[in-house]
């Protein structure tokens, strides 16, 4: 259109000054320096008009020239990003082949001209983890830090899960609760710790972490449940005798619903009888028993020693209204009988033990008894049956092939 319209205007120049050079040509006269140049008028105008359009294509073709300096730069730019694109693509093959040293060296020769310098710099602390070369790892996460903004967690948490599966949890654990800081409920940073605490054994804070874990669905109910289960057993496990009323504090702390589980009871009255503690061992176990049945806790329900024990007895031979096939209760009974100098009543809750199941501790347990009633040869049966069930050997196994020496 722009074309068109200079066109008409040449046109309607050229037919302008066609009609009026005849009638009226004009003159201009030009004095410079001692010289004169006359001219007609439309001859001096057409000259300015080609001065005119020489000047305009000679700003084009510079134009032209200094654009085409441009091209080449770019050009040249984009073969050295095509570059750094290819050896990228080949390192992340190399790394998946487990080739650490090539990828190294790819990744960091792309890592100028990559489009995602953040990947190549990260990859490359990858490949040098897998090397052992620590330094080089944390450089190059500098650099990844230096050269991308806005990606602190990224960066972080790979640098904390290096330094993880290098073995280095506390290093791993400064940098992971740094990024807490930052993003307090970033769940992959959750899980990390979790790792973290669990390796460091370090029950009590994975314990105060718990609830997040399941608020931000780190881990399901069900996995919460079992995992505070077993957290609350390894910190009662850890307290050493002389933690003295430290222990029961910490039992306070447990939810109610749990101090009848059989699974925290049963360590922590342990504990108890450790600590010469038996009161306070029996109520608890006492409780438990009364809402969830436990063999292990009424075998140790039969170890405690009782100054008066008639009243744990009396219990004991309640619950056994509704646990006639447990041989744990049986022994424990017996014990209870024996601790009481029950005797006849001891012999027969251990002997219907041993028709439920031959318990080692239940042949022990009579052996005794019947040494304490002068039975010497059948308490040295039930001896012999008990070591026989504690280690299960072939008694005749040698002894009926060997020739012992007659007697001289």
């Amino acid at each position: 259109m722009k074309k068109l319209i200079w066109l008409a205007v040449v046109l309607a120049f050229a037919v302008w000054i066609g009609t009026n050079v005849k009638s009226d040509p004009g003159i201009i006269i030009i004095r410079v320096a001692g010289w004169r140049v006359d001219m007609p008028l439309w001859l001096a105008i057409v000259a300015a008009f080609f001065v005119f359009v020489l000047f305009h294509y000679m700003l084009k073709i510079y134009d032209n020239l200094v654009h085409s300096s441009f091209w080449v730069g770019d050009f040249t730019l984009n073969r050295k990003k095509q570059k750094a694109r290819r050896l990228t693509h080949q390192g992340f093959i190399e790394l998946a082949e487990g080739d650490w040293i090539r990828a190294e060296k790819h990744f960091l020769q792309a890592a100028e001209y990559s489009e995602v310098p953040l990947l190549n710099y990260l990859s490359a602390a990858k490949a040098a983890q897998e090397l052992g070369e620590a330094k080089r790892r944390d450089r190059y996460l500098k650099l990844a830090h230096d050269k991308t903004k806005g990606a602190d967690i990224a960066i972080g948490l790979t640098q904390a899960r290096l330094q993880y599966q290098q073995g280095q949890f506390e290093q791993s654990l400064a940098t992971a609760k740094h990024l807490l800081n930052l993003a307090p409920f970033h769940p992959h940073i959750l899980k990390l710790l979790k790792n973290i605490y669990q390796q460091l054994k370090d029950w009590e804070q994975l314990l105060e972490l718990l609830p997040n874990l399941r608020k931000h669905k780190v881990i399901s109910s069900e996995e919460e449940k079992t995992l505070e289960k077993q957290l609350y057993v390894q910190i009662i496990n850890s307290y050493q005798k002389q933690s003295e009323k430290t222990l029961e504090v910490f039992w306070h702390k447990i939810p109610k619903r749990l101090q009848t589980d059989p699974d925290i009871v049963y360590p922590y009255a342990l504990q108890l009888c450790q600590e010469e503690k038996s009161l306070e061992a029996e109520a608890v176990l006492r409780q438990c028993l009364k809402r969830n049945w436990s063999e292990p806790c009424i075998y140790l329900y039969g170890l405690i020693k009782f100054q008066d024990p008639q009243k744990p007895l009396d219990q004991a031979e309640v619950w056994l209204r509704a646990n006639q096939d447990s041989p744990n209760l049986l022994l424990t009974l017996g014990r209870l009988c024996m601790q009481a100098q029950l005797w006849g009543k001891a012999q027969r809750y251990l002997e219907a033990c041993l028709k439920l199941c031959a318990l080692p501790e239940a042949y022990a347990e009579l052996g005794i008894l019947l040494e304490k009633i002068d039975q010497l040869e059948l308490s040295n049966q039930y001896f012999r049956k008990g070591l026989i069930q504690f280690v299960p050997i072939e008694l005749t196994s040698v002894a009926t092939h060997v020739k012992f020496p007659e007697k001289i």
